[in-house]
């Protein structure tokens, strides 16, 4: 490849000899005249050749149709420009080629996203709808969001505060909207793309069916659980009275004994089947005041201290430095402690303690009971909030499987979070915490019975 730099400094030597023969030959003059012209035309020509080459560049450089750029990334190499020239349209060549990839990979994604069932919208930080795959325009009415403010989409002013509340501060959102017209229920989830543009992506989810089964489901147990409670209260009855007939035959009231502790075990179960059902129906509509939470201690420790009595278990209350107040419903915190009170007592060997507290836990209280009781395997643990899970070990016994549960959805319902540590042989400890403010929430409803206490 011959330098650049050398082809000009050809006119140059073209002049300088054409001055040297000139001189040999007595017509300096006509031989730099001679000299300068040839000297002039090369240069011209080669400056017009680097030219013409130079403005390839330029088009390969702004993609201008019509450029062959496979031929020209084996053009023959005689200079810098033409080595610029091959590697710009190498460098097209795999540019054009990784554009088309990654428009293959776009317009597949888009036709994955446009399969889905759950509506996917990208909402900028104007309110701008970005993109919407189909299912989101089936959701909105059929029209194309894209391009629209989110507000005219969806015309849902919590769902529009919801994605704006993600927008600014970065935290995913969740809100549950009902199409007007057809009842359609929408579950919405928010979360930011990035910050900076501000973008979040709204997924959008048809809970229509879902709604319609949990509502069935939840129908069936309340209405099955009623039914049951009739003939549990009748063969209570008769039992009872067999019982008083019989008292003389010890065969007869052992199996008599049995039947009446059966039904008050079924009696217990249909009780927490009724009070879960209306803790996942009404669960957010508490009766909320501000409650002392020592007082809120002392006055479950003094309940459940017949059954502790009974059990020859010590209950030892523990109220740290300024546990102070938190916002709640008092009857269904009180249930919630007396149900971990109770699984801690009866789980507890004879002689041993069972300690009931409550402290400052940042912007909110803190309950806690702990035993000292056979434990719980750490394997078990993550499940043990889960409704009829019984451990293999720690937790078996004549309980419903409920207890626990229905602590979770009793917290859930004051925006507190559940808890519990264990370690076999040495106890375990069952904690929740409670924030200070819940804001407005409405009251339960007059049906929504009080809990029963277990005995």
């Amino acid at each position: 490849m011959r330098r650049l730099f050398s082809q000009y400094l050809v006119p140059t030597a073209i002049l300088f000899l054409s001055l040297i023969t000139g001189s040999l030959i007595g017509t300096a003059a006509w031989g730099i005249a001679i000299g300068g012209l040839l000297a002039i035309i090369l240069a011209a020509w080669l400056a017009k050749r680097a030219n013409a080459r130079l403005q390839i560049v330029e088009q390969v450089a702004r993609r201008d149709t019509g450029i062959d750029l496979e031929n020209l990334a084996t053009t023959p190499l005689y200079d810098e420009i033409d080595h610029a020239l091959q590697t710009v349209a190498q460098r097209a060549i795999n540019t054009d080629r990784r554009f088309e990839n990654l428009s293959l990979l776009l317009a597949q994604q888009a036709q994955l996203l446009d399969r889905m069932n759950d509506g996917l919208m990208r909402v900028s930080l104007d309110g701008r709808v970005t993109y919407a795959n189909v299912a989101a325009g089936s959701i909105f009415g059929g029209r194309n969001p894209t391009d629209r403010t989110f507000m005219s989409v969806t015309r849902d002013h919590e769902l529009n505060r919801s994605v704006r509340l993600c927008l600014e501060t970065g935290i995913d959102q969740q809100h549950t909207l009902e199409i007007p017209g057809d009842g359609t229920l929408i579950n919405a989830v928010s979360i930011r793309l990035s910050q900076h543009p501000a973008e979040a992506l709204v997924m959008l989810r048809d809970i229509t069916e879902v709604n319609r089964l949990q509502n069935l489901r939840r129908d069936f147990v309340s209405n099955v659980s009623h039914e049951l409670r009739t003939p549990l209260s009748t063969i209570k009855i008769l039992a009872e009275t067999l019982l008083e007939i019989r008292a003389d035959d010890d065969e007869a009231t052992e199996f008599l004994m049995k039947i009446d502790n059966e039904v008050d075990s079924m009696t217990a179960l249909v009780r927490d089947l009724l009070d879960l059902t209306r803790l996942e129906t009404f669960g957010g509509r508490l009766v909320l005041r501000e409650i002392e939470a020592e007082i809120l201690v002392q006055d479950v420790v003094s309940r459940m201290q017949p059954l502790a009595d009974r059990h020859s278990v010590t209950l030892v209350p523990e109220i740290g430095e300024s546990s102070g107040f938190v916002i709640g419903d008092e009857r269904r915190l009180h249930q919630a402690l007396v149900n971990l009170i109770t699984n801690a007592i009866v789980h507890t060997p004879v002689g041993n303690s069972v300690v009931v507290g409550a402290q400052r836990d940042g912007a909110g209280v803190r309950f806690f009971v702990r035993d000292t009781g056979i434990g719980i395997a750490a394997s078990d643990l993550p499940r043990i909030w889960e409704r009829f899970f019984k451990t293999d070990k720690a937790r078996t016994g004549s309980g419903t499987g409920l207890g626990l549960a229905i602590v979770k959805h009793i917290v859930h319902a004051h925006a507190g979070s559940v808890s519990a540590t264990s370690e076999l042989g040495r106890g375990s400890e069952f904690s929740f915490s409670v924030p200070d403010n819940l804001g407005p929430v409405a009251k339960l409803p007059p049906e929504y019975e009080n809990p029963v206490a277990p005995n």
